[in-house]
């Protein structure tokens, strides 16, 4: 059984039909992913990251990145004094 690394969906010519309705035609990039940001089963914001070049693909260390930065937002917003989560 062959794992599949994030990039490899990309390479589907179906791509454009696995984007949220809200989001075809609105913004156009080749190469994008949507990490949300989640506490306590609530969605309470979104992490985005694109190239907008037709000759750029995200790969798998900006899309590990990503998910960093997205779990570290989450901790943060949990952890905070000020957090209603």
């Amino acid at each position: 059984m062959t794992t599949r690394s994030y990039s490899d969906y990309f390479a589907f010519p179906d791509i454009n039909q696995r984007k949220p309705t809200w989001f075809q035609g609105i913004i156009f990039s080749p190469s994008f992913v949507l990490y949300p940001i989640v506490i306590n089963k609530r969605s309470i914001g979104l992490i985005y990251g694109a190239h907008i070049s037709p000759d750029h693909h995200l790969n798998q260390d900006q899309f590990d990145a990503l998910k960093t930065l997205r779990n570290q937002a989450a901790l943060a917003i949990k952890l905070s004094p000020t957090s209603t989560f």
